[in-house]
This record gives structure tokens, C-alpha cells and sequence, in this order.
């Protein structure tokens, strides 16, 4: 396991607790500080779980006749067993030609980044390394590109996917369904907790344009790369982080509410809302992200809250298309859908 953050240690700790503990062994945890060999011991693993749970580094950890290691000698002394082994990625750094490297038989992620920000041919050199799958890279546990994996298995290829893929965009959406500033359900999203501590993470429409890009590689367009999706911010570039910091863009959101006003009651005259999607052509080859104006009574326009959606249009889904709707982000979620995608390579 790589990564020992919110999501990591929801792995180890669903992974160890309940009648499913035989299901998954783990030969080694590492975060950025070292890492420590596990060996299968799953007292061991409840241990490292319980320090890092406890806020320190896996280098400082001693137990149960161990002590941490510096990273390069965990994955030397992994080699050495010559052992069928799995690596779960759920760290946030550009792990590509590492997880490669590491001679896995199989690959899980959570991280984004190895499958978005990778170059076409790098995409393609991490894919045909190994057993892949990365599930939880764009809906959590909300089987998206399982779905697509199954179609395309069946022969009946998407031909175009929108999606709400930003659980706190979907909130910002959906409180301008209810007449309030952006200005003000951005500063509600904040408060509770919804956004980044920069909100600009959020609302800059990066996450959801890393997304869009990794579902349609999944749907065969893998010679798409991130500068191929266009992506709709929703701040001027005046307003991003090179031009003012967070205190001064929150005090400036007021500026952009009446544009946006206008463009919701424009939506609203034609029956219909704003919804922030990442949209899949595949059929044209392209994607795109952006706030998009939908049908008030279709399967987005009555999306509400925080809830991730993925409208699947197809040769069999084309009058009706297939709608998954789900918990897009959390650490639980997005655990139970690493742990399903493990359960399928090994």
C-alpha cells in the first residue's frame, strides 16, 4: 500500500476488521516518510494503522519486532521474495514510471494522477504493465468505469457519457437552483467543510477535468491528454491564485454573482438548470468540462446535493440512457472501491 493518508488508512481499516480480514494480505505499508514490512501480520497492520492514525510517520514506527524502513528497502526486500503482489496507489503524487517499476502484477488506484496527468504513452505504458484498475479514481465507489468496462465488453460501446463528478460543485449547483449568490452557497461550501481550504481547487474544475480525461481513456480514447479537455473555471483568471490570495478572492466572490445570476435565470426561462459536467464524446473523440445548462426534469437537472451522477448514453441505452447515481467522494467510499477493484486482481 502506498500512501497512508485519509483514504489509506480507510483501506487498512476495512481491510482488517470484519470476516473478510483472510481476504487481503498486506506484504508492506508505506507513506512519503518510509514505510514498513507487514508480511501479512494483520496485528501488525492494525498497529501501523493505529500510529499513523495517531498522526506520526511510519519512519518513527517500532512494534512487534519491527521498525520503519526507509522506502527504498521495503520495495528491495518486496523484490527479493519474488512474490505475486498487488500495489495500491492512494497517494496524490506522479507515481507513473514508480508503480511501473515496481513489477506488480497487478495495479490499484485512487490517485489520479498517474492515469490523468500522464502522457498518452505513458497511460498506455502503465495500463499494459499490469492487471489495472483504478475504479476509485473517478467515482469513489460508484462503479463508473467498471460500467463502461462491461459495456465495451458486450459490444456496446458508450457513444457519449455527461456526468456530475464534484460532489462540491454539485453543491454550489444546487444552491443556485434555490435562487442564492454563488457568492454565498461558495462561502456555505467552505464553512461546512465542502471545499478545499482554497475553494479555487475546487471551482477551478481541475479535479473534475482529471476525471473526465480518465473516463474517456477508459472508453478508448486514450490519446487524449489533460491539454486536449477544455475546462470551464468558475473565476476569472484575474481572480486565481498567481493574482490574489484566498482571503482576497473570498472577499471579491461577491463580483462574479451577477453574472452567474444571469445565466441562471436564462436557464431557468427555457425549464432547465446549471449543472457543472465533464462530458465524453466519444463518438467525436473529445471530451469537455464546463458548466452546462440541462433539462430541469432530466436525470441531472434533478441531481441535489453532493451526490455524483453519470448519465450513460449507448446503442442499447440510447432512447433511456443508463444513470448511476452515488457518494462521489469520502474516505470510506472511495476505500470500498479500492478494495473491490483489489478483490478482482488478486
Amino acid at each position: 500500500l502506498l500512501g497512508c493518508g485519509g483514504v489509506g488508512r480507510a483501506v487498512l481499516r476495512i481491510a482488517t476488521s470484519g470476516a473478510e480480514t483472510s481476504a487481503f494480505s498486506f506484504l508492506a505499508v508505506l507513506d512519503s516518510s518510509g514505510g514498513i514490512i507487514c508480511d501479512g501480520d494483520v496485528a501488525l497492520v492494525k498497529a501501523v494503522l493505529a500510529h499513523k492514525e495517531a498522526g506520526h510517520s511510519l519512519a518513527s514506527f517500532t512494534g512487534h519486532g519491527k521498525q520503519g524502513l526507509p522506502k527504498d528497502d521495503v520495495v528491495a526486500q518486496i523484490k527479493a521474495q519474488s512474490l505475486k503482489f498487488a500495489v495500491i496507489d492512494t497517494t496524490a503524487a506522479d507515481t507513473v514510471e514508480e508503480l511501473v517499476s515496481f513489477g506488480a502484477s497487478a495495479v490499484v488506484l485512487a490517485n489520479k494522477k498517474p492515469v490523468a496527468d500522464a502522457s498518452a504513452e505513458n497511460y498506455k505504458k502503465l495500463v499494459s504493465a499490469a492487471t489495472f484498475r483504478h475504479e476509485s479514481t473517478v467515482g469513489a465507489g460508484t462503479p463508473i468505469l467498471a460500467t463502461v468496462r462491461r459495456l465495451r465488453a458486450g459490444l456496446d460501446n458508450p457513444t457519449r457519457i455527461e456526468g456530475c463528478m464534484s460532489g462540491t460543485l454539485g453543491f454550489v449547483c444546487s444552491g443556485l437552483d434555490t435562487g442564492k449568490p454563488l457568492s454565498e452557497v461558495v462561502r456555505e461550501a467552505k464553512a461546512l467543510g465542502y471545499t478545499e481550504p482554497d475553494p479555487r481547487d475546487d471551482l477551478s474544475g481541475t479535479d473534475v477535468q482529471r476525471k473526465a480525461l480518465i473516463l474517456a481513456r477508459s472508453c478508448g480514447l486514450d490519446h487524449l491528454e489533460m491539454k486536449d479537455v477544455p475546462v470551464e473555471p468558475l473565476y476569472p483568471p484575474s481572480m486565481g491564485p498567481e493574482n490574489m490570495d484566498v482571503d482576497a478572492f473570498m472577499a471579491n466572490l461577491g463580483s462574479l454573482d451577477t453574472d452567474m445570476a444571469s445565466r441562471v435565470a436564462a436557464a431557468k426561462e427555457r425549464g432547465e438548470v446549471l449543472r457543472y459536467c465533464g462530458t465524453v464524446d466519444v463518438a467525436a473523440g473529445k471530451a469537455s468540462v464546463g458548466l452546462v445548462a440541462v433539462k430541469s426534469d432530466s436525470p441531472l437537472g434533478r441531481l441535489q446535493g453532493a451526490d455524483n451522477m453519470f448519465v450513460i448514453h449507448s446503442s442499447i441505452y440510447a432512447e433511456r440512457p443508463l444513470v448511476l447515481q452515488g457518494a462521489g467522494a469520502g474516505n470510506e467510499c472511495t476505500a470500498i472501491g479500492v478494495l473491490a477493484d483489489l478483490k478482482e486482481v488478486i
